[in-house]
């Protein structure tokens, strides 16, 4: 992850992001197990166009809405491709 575009809430914590970054790769995560904005803004206990702007990197990923993220994916079953 590049740190060209640092975060002023996040710098001078050691954590500091390239939050756009972080929101594709959430986004790409989220596509991946086949959950919608929809369905994943429900998961998260907000509205879908806020997910958007965390997929955007525009909105700060807290750790409550990370650990609620992964929760919602964990939840997904996985397409084995078994029919």
């Amino acid at each position: 992850m590049t740190l060209e575009s640092k975060c002023p809430h996040c710098q001078g914590t050691g954590y500091e992001l390239n939050h756009k970054e972080t929101g594709a790769s959430i986004r790409e995560a989220r596509q991946g197990a086949g959950i919608t904005t929809r369905q994943i803004a429900r998961s998260l206990g907000v509205s879908k166009s806020y997910v958007s702007a965390l997929e955007c990197g525009d909105r700060r990923w807290t750790r409550a809405l990370r650990e609620k993220f992964v929760i919602a994916i964990a939840k997904t079953p996985l397409d084995t491709g078994e029919r």
